[in-house]
C-alpha cells in the first residue's frame, strides 16, 4: 500500500526523507492554504413576502469566516455560507456579496442579485359561484391524473395553478351535484312526472 503519494521537482534531502519517515502515521503536516471561491452565488428572483438565499462554496485553511454584504454594506447577522433572508420586500432588492477569509489572507466573491416582483394578488371569485376548487385524483405519470366520477373515468392534468379537468369527447364527465340555483331545465321520466334535471359538465 501507498499512503500519501507525492511528487516533487527535486531529490529530497536525507533529513526530509528521516522526517517524514519518523512522523508514522502522523504524515505530513496540512500546506496552509488561501480561501479559494469555488462556488460564487447565483441570481435570485422572488415575490415580496418570500424567503430568498444565497450560497457560496469556499475552501481553504480553517476556519474560513464569512462575512455577507448587500450593496457594499456589511450584513451584521451573516456568518456562514449561507444567506438567508426572510420576508424579503423591495427594500432588500440589490446586489449581495460575500467575503470568505481565514488567517492567511480573503477572497470576495462576486456579486449576485436579489430581484423582489410584487407579491401575487389572488382574483376574488365572480358573484353567482357555485361550486370549484381543483380537480381530485390519483396521480397518474409525471403530470397526467385519473380520477373516476360517477363510474367514468377522465384524466386530469397540472394546470397554472393547481389539477384540471381534461374532456376529450369521449364519455368523460364531471358531476357537480344538484345544487337549486343551478336547476334551469326539467326532464320528464317515464311516468311523465317532472323531475329537476341534474346538472354536468360534458
Amino acid at each position: 500500500m501507498i499512503d500519501e503519494a507525492s511528487i516533487y521537482n527535486r531529490a529530497l534531502t536525507p533529513a526530509e526523507i528521516r522526517a517524514l519517515f519518523t512522523a508514522g502515521v502522523a504524515g505530513k503536516c496540512a500546506t496552509s492554504t488561501t480561501p479559494v471561491i469555488l462556488s460564487q452565488p447565483a441570481d435570485v428572483t422572488i415575490s415580496a413576502g418570500g424567503d430568498a438565499s444565497f450560497t457560496v462554496v469556499a475552501t481553504g485553511a480553517p476556519p474560513l469566516g464569512y462575512q455577507w454584504r448587500h450593496e457594499g454594506t456589511n450584513l451584521g447577522s451573516a456568518g456562514g455560507s449561507t444567506l438567508t433572508l426572510t420576508n424579503v420586500q423591495f427594500s432588500d432588492a440589490g446586489r449581495y456579496s460575500v467575503i470568505v477569509s481565514n488567517s492567511l489572507d480573503s477572497a470576495i466573491s462576486s456579486n449576485a442579485v436579489l430581484t423582489v416582483n410584487p407579491a401575487l394578488q389572488c382574483a376574488p371569485p365572480p358573484s353567482g359561484l357555485v361550486s370549484g376548487g381543483a380537480a381530485p385524483g390519483k396521480r397518474f405519470g409525471r403530470n397526467r391524473r385519473q380520477s373516476r366520477n360517477a363510474g367514468r373515468q377522465h384524466d386530469l392534468w397540472r394546470g397554472t395553478r393547481r389539477t384540471g379537468f381534461v374532456f376529450d369527447g369521449n364519455g368523460a364527465v364531471v358531476q357537480l351535484g344538484n345544487p337549486t340555483n343551478l336547476r334551469r331545465r326539467t326532464s320528464r321520466s317515464r311516468r311523465g312526472s317532472s323531475a329537476p334535471a341534474r346538472p354536468r359538465f360534458l
